[in-house]
């Protein structure tokens, strides 16, 4: 009687913990189920971020890089396009070196005011290029509106006389150098210095407006 009874007790015992090693792998399995969901749902974000291979703007810790190319681009193009209106075309260039130089301003001023990105614990280097890639920003600003404004005169005011496309084209030519300076040194700033990349050293507006 008391072996059956101690065998009763045992094969209880043993279901028991059977039930529970059963709950408990149970458990396991349905945690390490969720955790490979979770896993491919990730990979599968991430390969189609990979095959599309655009993001989207919110994406970008700061606009500045997507911004500022347009005036890099359009006074350097300025420039060239007011010399060779010397010798060529002259009234028809002198339209398009308007509009590049205007277009080339509001670039600049974008870039400069509305894009400008704010930044925090830089090195010492670091904040010796910012400082210089800053102020040949704002000469770009200045001259490419100073610019603007000698070209409209010269084509509407003055008719295109010599020594009023003279004072654009230094002018244009001062707007483009400093341009150029400004984007090196903004190059520096991010590909030897490191600001930039991931949104590192850069503050987000939330804290600016702080």
């Amino acid at each position: 009687m008391n072996r059956k009874i101690l065998m009763l007790l045992f094969l209880s015992t043993a279901a028991l913990a059977h039930d529970n090693d059963s709950d408990e792998h149970q458990d396991t399995t349905e945690s390490i189920q969720a955790a490979t969901q979770n896993q491919r749902e990730e990979e599968s974000m991430h390969s189609e971020h990979h095959v599309t291979g655009t993001a989207e703007l919110s994406d970008f810790p700061n606009l500045h890089p997507l911004v500022v190319h347009i005036p890099i681009m359009l006074l350097v193009f300025a420039a060239v396009l007011q010399l060779i209106s010397f010798f060529v075309f002259r009234e028809a260039l002198s339209w398009i070196v308007m509009g590049a130089v205007l277009v080339g301003f509001v670039g600049a001023y974008a870039a400069a005011v509305w894009t400008h990105p704010h930044v925090s614990d830089l090195t010492e280097q670091a904040r010796k290029v910012y400082e210089t890639h800053d102020t040949y920003a704002q000469w770009t600003l200045w001259l490419s509106g100073i610019a603007t404004v000698f070209k409209g005169l010269s084509h509407f005011l003055f008719h295109r006389k010599t020594w009023a496309e003279a004072v654009v084209a230094l002018t244009l030519l001062a707007a483009a150098y400093t341009v150029s300076l400004a984007g090196h040194h903004g190059a520096q700033l991010v590909f030897i210095e490191g600001v930039g990349p991931q949104g590192h050293y850069l503050e987000s507006e939330k804290e600016h407006s702080h």
